[in-house]
């Protein structure tokens, strides 16, 4: 039974698809990135003002606008560009310069637990060697490579300093209208502060149990991949070994949480059957969902750190949140939207998952059944050594 697959909008009931692990999740997912997903369409970007380059500075946040270079696979060049990370060496490897690192823009990655934001591009400047099926070694242009934009700490990260394109299509007819005669843009962020009351949203609330459900499948489809890898006599594939060869050093950041309670699944996934077209099927399926989960941690992530830089760090500072949390300051809250007020909803500060859980969480019912809470901790990152 397919349910609800011919309406275009997101509401409640999705959560119910979402739930029923019948369900084909590649239908919601698509309709759920066709609603919530960025879309230049939808703006009306301007330049804020030019700055003393004579550079316009656009109010359009970069996410959106890097969204459907990733969508064409755009070329990007990064100039330069600096590892936040301690350098490691990867055997087969050669990385023919740490300058001018270019390649198809891929993907756009988030940590979901401290506010980093990254490109991932096929990065030219590296060459593997690969060895095939009747053991030649050949050499091969362009590996896989995450490049951070926004730092650990929530910031620009410094470690770049601009990105050359060649857009396309609506892009291009934007950066075009924007740059003017600079032929050059800078964006104040990476994502817009107002995207904060989508925290509220349904199509928020669908898209983080629909990561949970994605994570959920994609533990069975690990299984029976390993199984039949098994079964078949199908080896896996070898990974090059990789080894740190830089310092690092810890740094303390603020990490930040957020997940739905309610979300209780039923049913049971269909097993495959020990032949090698199933086994091709259930790689395929692991790889589909495995990019609407990147893609979808990618927009409640962007949604996620809109709401703590300014839904609640306007409210209530960063050192005061942990004492917030656990009910142990004066009233205060996020900043909520207008509906959420109309409902007479707040913050449950102090919530817990057990009796014997130390862990406070701020807690929202949502929808009938359905509640939504966050945290925030400081943590300590590893980083190269300056």
């Amino acid at each position: 039974m397919v349910m609800h697959t011919d309406r275009k909008s997101i509401d409640a009931r999705d959560l119910e698809i979402v739930k029923d692990r019948s369900q084909d999740m590649r239908v919601l997912c698509t309709r759920l990135m066709d609603a919530w997903g960025y879309n230049l369409d939808d703006r009306k970007p301007g330049v804020a003002w030019v700055d003393a380059d004579g550079v316009p500075v656009t109010d359009l946040d970069l996410a959106a606008f890097l969204t459907p270079l990733v969508e064409n696979r755009v070329v990007v060049n990064l100039p330069k560009y600096t590892s936040r990370r301690a350098a490691t060496k990867r055997e087969g490897e050669w990385v023919t310069s740490k300058d001018n690192r270019h390649g198809r823009l891929t993907g756009l990655t988030s940590k979901q637990d401290s506010f980093s934001f990254g490109i991932r591009i096929e990065d030219m400047n590296v060459i593997q060697a690969k060895t095939g099926a009747d053991g030649k070694t050949e050499a091969e242009v362009g590996a896989f490579r995450a490049l951070l934009i926004q730092d650990v700490t929530g910031k620009w990260y410094e470690g770049w300093e601009s990105i050359d394109i060649m857009p396309t299509g609506l892009p291009n007819d934007v950066f075009q209208q924007l740059s003017g005669a600079a032929k050059e843009l800078r964006f104040q962020y990476l994502v817009h502060p107002m995207r904060w009351p989508s925290m509220y949203g349904i199509y928020y609330l669908v898209a983080k149990a629909a990561i949970l459900r994605l994570e959920d499948e994609g533990r069975f489809l690990k299984k029976e991949i390993k199984r039949l890898r098994e079964e078949l006599g199908i080896e896996p594939p070898v990974w090059p070994k990789s080894e740190k060869v830089g310092e690092d050093e810890p740094i303390k950041v603020w990490a930040f949480e957020a997940t739905v309670d309610g979300i209780d699944f039923t049913g049971e996934y269909t097993p495959y059957e020990s032949t090698r077209e199933e086994f091709a099927q259930a790689v395929s399926l692991d790889k589909r969902l495995r990019g609407f989960l990147e893609q979808l941690r990618f927009l409640t992530r962007c949604t996620e750190y809109s709401f703590w830089t300014t839904a609640v760090q306007k409210n209530i500072p960063a050192n005061e949140c942990l004492d917030w949390l656990k009910g142990e300051t004066a009233p205060k809250s996020p900043t909520l939207p207008v509906w959420i007020k109309k409902a007479n909803k707040q913050w449950a500060v102090g919530w817990k998952e057990g009796p014997t859980k130390k862990i406070c969480w701020a807690r929202m019912e949502v929808v009938n059944g359905v509640h939504l809470r966050w945290r925030v901790w400081e943590k300590t990152e590893r980083v190269a050594k300056r």
